[in-house]
């Protein structure tokens, strides 16, 4: 269980060589190029400033090819690129970004395309070889016309329409065609690129001139060839061919989420839409990850994606998959229309089977032929609508739908509703499974304490209200809510003074006759002179005024003690009276030195007026800092003074008016804008003053980069930082926040482990450094030995301060226990954590299972969570333990019960907060009972009707019954990355669980 606190598609926008905004005619070719895709059309169609402006991925793979071509020199043999990617990956407009940065100002007097696209043979005669110097020369024509030079085009569509008109033999035609294309190149006095799409396709239709070919591309001065493929080429592994290891091979795959969260920030940002949108973004990562899961990485497929959000994400994530079904009907129908019937039921049967099917199970499922199946699927493959896979246990090929967004579809639209209620379920699955844990962990270190402030109750009620969000029936949030419910009683509770306080000072009796307050304040004046015994050196008045005076007997008045205790005491003795005046002048001094002698005359002035008499009554409040006239006066109502936020907040904004250069004055409003106000854009702005009046200080900086991290304004915090790190060097504070930005928010983590180190070698004695490296190391990195030394570390630096503890124990412990067997470690490390903190579920839930499922200590780990059984009654964690222990004693009736009773709790998912439990409960599952107990577990799922539901999870546990994470091959192919994380979760725990015979012991 954790318990933490939280400390490019083939669409680029940019071009290499700038990164300008974009203007008004900008804007209109992003859109431009957004409807032309979106209405399924190809990249060869976009103009270049529409193209430019919707390439935001495969930067890396662009950049490096035209890296390529401009280190070329004049009369080098040049260096030939391939492309190989899937259908849909964006081979074919990376290929016409290429071109359109030819075309450029850094690279047009040097190099000019010659592009072939796909569509292009299917178009044209291209079965000889001077239909190929031919088509070269039509290229060049295209490239004159698009240069804007159409007399050049004219003059050479003459010269191809002359040559198509020859009687000549094919060689002599060849042969002048070539010499042609070659003096029009040398021409030029630009070396040509060849930008050639389905590169096998050609090689089929010239295969006696591939020698040909690979002597002019060889040629001193000649082409440069980038071409693009499905698949590597046999032709380049045949010893004898002859393109045999002359390309350098590039793969692109489908897109990560990411790359596809960086595509929609910069469509947000160069389409000028509103600012809220990139807030959505962010917040919407969850959901937009399980569609990208779903929608398997096509580059095209970014495009729906993003304009769903644009549309508005739904409630569910079922309305939304549903919305993109809508989308893409037209696109998808069309494509099934143009199967012959055969070809169709093939497609059918695999798109309905959804997982990876042999030609032989196909067979079965059409009732065609078996020659039939094959060479239908022959043709599917050959138009990109399937592809190859490896089976699991089978020498047979496998066959999937290539396009995954094809098949999610087709069970949506033409499948039935059986068909579509997986998807629907794995949808659900997906975003609970990705959505992130940090506000959880904030919620859930606020759990650990025993009473919350008014800054802790705010912040639990954000926080709910985001991660409802997600999910408004999340099990998980249970012991969140019934907590912020039990805490907003208590606060109201102890503000019943403070509200009957409020309701006196608004009764007041009607004409010119003095306010019940100050009649109560004359009537304590004349009773503390009372006080004094005749004779003393202290005069009756001077007593009174000195205790009137005391804002230390303001505030014990309400305890009752201070001002009324003294008054109600009668007379006091000489020693008594000497005693209270040398205290009362001592704080008077302090006042003095701390704030200054006005301002402590003006608060005695206040006092002895009767002007503030009840700290409880805010009216009183509010009109004594409405009379503070300066800085310092402020600063003593706010130092001295137990009052709420939102006078605090008064307080702070008229110290920023009266000093609008006090750099840390605006630094204080702003954090609580930020803490207390959840007003993010006042506490920006507040921030940034500061800042400006002194970007010296490290503190101000980070507050303003928390700030903008609060707004998902993750690229300017990481601006700020940095440029603070080039002003301050060696910033330990900075690179700390940089590390947190790079590994919490923008999954950088090889940045984020540098910046750590950083933090680490410049202040040494800082332990939350060590204790955050540790968690990256740990959690991302999966550098388990190395995250202990660093969690160690800290630790030591730490001691004796309880905080670190109470901070990373439990991570502490889980990296101990779950992934390195340190088993006695981890036990003591969560023992102190339980010690510490006595609220805290997390860690003893986690030292039971290490009691009893690592250590044979059946019966403490019995005797240890006794305790939690009322207390937290609602989480699926507990009910895990108690089926365990079920399982154990043989007893499966009532291991099925719990275990039903965990799954129902978690709401058929894996909850982030108790994901590592169901890890752990599935691997000790495995390890005492073997295949058979998990086949249980699947058929009690089954019972449930909650397979589809939890379809990752059942496919890991299905692997795991068989012994191979390779199972998983035979998965859907959208199931399957979660499906592998959670089997390497369990296979990992399983391997640190004691010998069997440890078992038979209990």
């Amino acid at each position: 269980m954790t318990s933490t606190l939280p400390p490019t598609p083939v669409l680029t926008g940019k071009s290499i060589a700038s990164k300008n905004a974009l203007t008004a005619a900008g804007v209109s070719s992003i859109s431009a190029g957004l409807r032309h895709l979106a209405g399924k059309k190809n990249a060869n169609k976009l103009k270049d400033e529409e193209i430019k402006a919707i390439f935001i991925a495969r930067q890396v793979d662009l950049a490096s090819i035209m890296a390529d071509i401009s280190s070329t020199q004049t009369n080098d043999a040049a260096q030939h690129h391939l492309i190989i990617g899937q259908r849909g990956m964006g081979k074919s407009t990376l290929l016409r970004r290429i071109e359109a940065e030819l075309r450029g100002s850094e690279y047009a007097s040097r190099f000019i395309p010659l592009a072939f696209p796909e569509e292009h043979y299917a178009r044209v005669r291209l079965n000889s070889l001077s239909e190929f110097w031919l088509n070269c020369l039509d290229s060049l024509a295209n490239a004159w016309h698009h240069q804007d030079q159409d007399d050049e085009a004219k003059r050479l569509d003459d010269i191809i329409r002359n040559y198509m008109r020859s009687k000549a033999s094919e060689d002599d035609l060849a042969a002048q065609c070539k010499q042609t294309l070659d003096e029009e190149l040398a021409r030029t006095g630009r070396r040509a690129v060849l930008l050639l799409d389905n590169f096998v396709k050609l090689m089929a239709r010239l295969p006696k001139h591939d020698w040909a070919l690979r002597t002019w591309l060889q040629t001193a001065g000649g082409p440069v060839l980038v071409a693009a493929n499905v698949e590597y080429p046999s032709e380049l592994t045949t010893y004898a061919g002859a393109f045999y290891d002359g390309m350098k091979t590039r793969w692109i795959g489908r897109l990560g989420v990411a790359e596809v969260l960086q595509v929609m920030r910069t469509l947000v940002e160069q389409e000028n839409r509103p600012r809220d949108m990139l807030n959505q973004l962010n917040q919407s990562r969850p959901r937009l990850e399980a569609l990208h899961a779903l929608t398997g990485g096509n580059p095209r497929t970014v495009i729906y994606l993003y304009q769903l959000l644009v549309g508005g994400l739904s409630e569910h994530i079922e309305q939304d998959l549903k919305r993109l079904m809508d989308d893409i009907d037209a696109l998808y129908e069309v494509r099934l229309n143009n199967l012959a019937d055969q070809a169709y039921e093939v497609f059918a049967a695999l798109a309905l089977g959804w997982r990876p099917q042999s030609a032989a199970q196909l067979k079965v499922a059409t009732g065609l032929a078996a020659g039939g199946v094959s060479g239908q699927l022959g043709r599917l493959e050959e138009y990109g609508l399937i592809e190859k896979v490896p089976l699991f246990d089978s020498k047979k090929t496998g066959y999937q739908v290539a396009e995954r967004l094809f098949n999610i579809w087709y069970l949506e639209r033409i499948g039935s509703r059986r068909d579509a209620a997986p998807v629907e379920s794995l949808a659900a699955f997906l975003e609970a499974f990705y959505t992130p844990d940090t506000l959880r962990q904030v919620s859930q270190k606020l759990m650990n304490k025993a009473r919350w402030d008014r800054g802790d109750l705010a912040q639990m009620v954000a926080s709910n209200k985001v991660l409802s969000k997600y999910n408004k029936d999340d099990a998980a949030l249970t012991p969140f809510v019934e907590r912020t419910h039990l805490e907003a009683a208590r606060q109201m509770a102890l503000d019943d003074d403070r509200i009957n306080a409020e309701l006196q000072a608004i009764i007041q009796d009607t004409g010119q006759a003095p306010s019940k307050t100050i009649v109560d304040f004359a009537k304590l004046e004349k009773a503390l002179e009372k006080c004094v015994p005749k004779g003393s050196t202290v005069k009756p008045q001077e007593f009174a005024e000195a205790v009137l005076g005391s804002m230390n007997m303001l505030r014990t008045n309400s305890k009752k003690g201070g001002r009324n205790k003294i008054a109600a005491s009668g007379v006091l003795n000489e020693e008594k009276i000497q005693k209270l005046m040398s205290k009362f002048k001592t704080e008077t001094t302090e006042i003095k030195k701390l704030f200054g002698a006005p301002a402590a005359a003006w608060i005695n002035n206040t006092l002895l007026n009767g002007k503030l008499t009840n700290l409880n009554d805010e009216s009183q409040l509010v009109n004594l800092i409405d009379d503070a006239n300066d800085v310092k006066k402020l600063e003593l109502i706010d130092e001295i003074m137990p009052i709420s936020m939102d006078l605090n907040l008064c307080i702070k904004k008229k110290i920023c008016e009266l000093d609008p250069n006090n750099a840390e004055a605006w630094s204080n409003l702003g954090f609580l804008y930020k803490w207390f106000e959840r007003d993010y854009i006042n506490a920006e702005n507040c921030h940034k003053k500061a800042v400006q009046l002194d970007n010296t200080s490290q503190v101000f900086v980070c507050h303003l980069g928390e700030v903008l991290v609060e707004q998902k304004k993750y690229a300017e915090a990481e601006i700020i930082y940095k440029r603070t790190i080039n002003q301050i060097a060696d910033s330990a504070i900075i690179y700390g926040c940089l590390g947190d930005l790079l590994n919490n928010n923008l999954e950088r983590y090889d940045e984020a482990e540098i910046f750590y180190r950083k933090a680490i070698k410049t202040d040494g004695k800082n332990s939350t450094y060590f204790a955050n490296l540790a968690r990256l190391l740990h959690e991302k990195n999966h550098q388990y030995n190395d995250a202990e030394k660093y969690y160690s570390k800290g630790f030591e630096i730490s001691a004796p301060d309880d905080l670190y503890l109470e901070m990373y124990g439990n991570s502490y412990g889980n990296l101990l226990h779950d992934y390195l067997g340190k088993h006695d470690e981890a036990k003591k490390i969560y023992e102190q954590t339980i010690i510490l903190i006595a609220d805290d579920v997390c860690a003893p839930y986690n030292l039971g299972f290490l009691l009893r499922d690592s250590l044979s200590e059946f019966t403490e780990a019995k005797i240890l969570l006794s305790k939690y059984a009322v207390k937290d009654s609602g989480s699926d964690t507990l009910a895990l333990h108690h089926a365990l222990f079920s399982a154990y004693e043989d007893n499966w009736g009532d291991a099925k019960q719990h275990f039903v009773t965990a799954l129902e709790r978690a709401k058929f998912t894996l909850p982030p907060h108790s994901r590592d439990d169901w890890f752990r409960a599935c691997a000790v599952l495995l390890h005492i009972g073997g295949a058979p107990a998990i086949e249980r577990l699947l058929s009690w799922i089954d019972e449930l009707d909650a397979t589809a539901k939890l379809l990752p999870l059942v496919e890991a546990l299905q692997a795991l019954v068989l012994g191979s994470r390779d199972a998983l091959m035979n998965s859907p192919a959208e199931v399957r990355p979660v499906a592998a994380s959670i089997y390497d979760e369990i296979d990992l725990r399983r391997k640190h669980l004691p010998a069997a015979t440890a078992w038979k012991k209990k």
